[in-house]
């Protein structure tokens, strides 16, 4: 009897250790996956966006840079109803609540959004460009061109001048074609296809800088194909059950005016994109100046990047949505992705870092809210070269 005793003893205290072992194990396996997802969600979303960034622009290279004059729908401005489409914008605090909605403004800590504007590259890939036999009409909408072959009803394309530099290049979109008169209409109005609310009404100068005139006999069309407009930004990375997602929103994806309202996921467990832009802020003619992590605010302020430090209110390196290109082009974007963990641990790790002008936590923020505790986070810094600005 003594000895079974022993043995159930001796057979419990094994068991007990294999438990403890497996524990041990089980939980260290759970810790490398969660450490495996961490990476695998910083590079598949750093490289969602360095390639959706190196497109912005596509189409437009041959534009000062990279951006065109189009026609804003329902625009008061009583003079000048032209704007100018950059290849990009950054909102700073712009990220999508969890019932859909974004942030407007309201809360000044949280991720940033990017807005990419560019011609398609696969309809692109169809045709070239196209020369006017006939100054532009523009009281009737018309192109009279040398080849209408590669241009089809909905394309977008690029009115340009390669001789005269002071008429900038206006965006338009192809209403219906007459082929045998080799005629591109461009009608404004909102019976798509047959008019477009991209097109301005009839007898408006795209340009601003002509003083009413237009493009002259041997400018050049270039055909756009379909023209993206793209936003990426974080879902929900602040709420009670925060879903963090980098997400992509395909805005007007028809090319008919009507904005789509549904975005979709692309990268799993991104609390927080910071995003700067660079160009030749201080006109040294070095457009990509850093300031190293050691300088003071006062300096970071003073170099390239913009917005990469609290406070940097400097010009931006565009005028968004302006009417004159009257800064520097975008030379390089740097991303700035934290990607974190759904689920606590057991072990304490940092708080979310403090990156371009987004500040760290306060020292009394929750875990959820990125302060210390059992998430644990992973960091990557990619500085993106533009392709279509010059």
């Amino acid at each position: 009897m003594t000895e079974l005793m022993v043995s159930l003893a001796l057979s419990s205290v094994v068991a007990l250790a294999g438990i403890a072992l497996t524990t041990v194990y089980a939980a260290s396996f759970t810790d490398q996956l969660q450490t495996a997802d961490l990476q695998e969600n910083l590079w598949a979303a750093g490289d969602i966006l360095a390639r959706e960034i190196r497109k912005a622009g596509q189409g437009f290279a041959m534009c000062p840079e990279g951006r065109v004059q189009y026609w804003l729908a329902g625009a008061t401005h009583s003079t000048n109803p032209r704007y100018a489409l950059p290849p990009l914008v950054v909102t700073n605090n712009r990220y999508m609540r969890a019932n859909g909605t974004f942030t407007s403004g309201i809360d000044a800590d949280g991720p940033d959004l990017i807005d990419l504007y560019y011609g398609d590259a696969e309809q692109m890939s169809l045709g070239g460009d196209a020369s006017l036999t006939a100054n532009h009409d523009q009281a009737n909408a018309i192109f009279s061109v040398s080849d209408v072959t590669s241009f089809a009803q909905r394309d977008f394309f690029v009115a340009w001048d390669p001789v005269d530099s002071t008429k900038r290049c206006a965006l338009f979109q192809v209403t219906s074609i007459n082929v045998a008169a080799r005629q591109i209409f461009h009608a404004a109005g909102t019976a798509f296809p047959s008019q477009s609310p991209h097109n301005p009404p009839a007898g408006i100068a795209m340009d601003p800088f002509l003083a009413g005139a237009s493009y002259s006999t041997g400018a050049l069309l270039t055909r756009v194909g379909r023209l993206r407009r793209v936003q990426l930004f974080v879902r929900d990375p602040k709420g009670p059950r925060p879903q963090l997602m980098l997400d992509r929103f395909d805005r007007d994806s028809n090319n008919d005016g009507i904005m789509e309202s549904n975005p979709f996921p692309v990268a799993d467990g991104v609390e927080d994109l910071q995003i700067s832009v660079a160009c030749d802020r201080n006109g040294n003619g070095n457009p990509l100046d850093l300031a190293p992590e050691t300088a003071t605010d006062a300096q970071k302020r003073g170099d390239d990047f913009f917005p990469n430090v609290i406070g940097d209110l400097g010009a931006p390196c565009y005028d968004a949505f302006g009417t004159s290109p009257t800064r520097p082009p975008i030379a390089a974007v740097r991303l700035q992705i934290v990607t974190r963990t759904r689920s606590e641990g057991a072990a304490r790790y940092q708080a979310r870092p403090a990156l371009e002008d987004r500040a760290a936590p306060s020292a009394g923020a929750t875990p959820a809210e990125g302060g210390v505790g059992g998430y644990r986070r992973r960091v990557q810094t990619l500085l993106v070269s533009m392709r279509n600005v010059f």
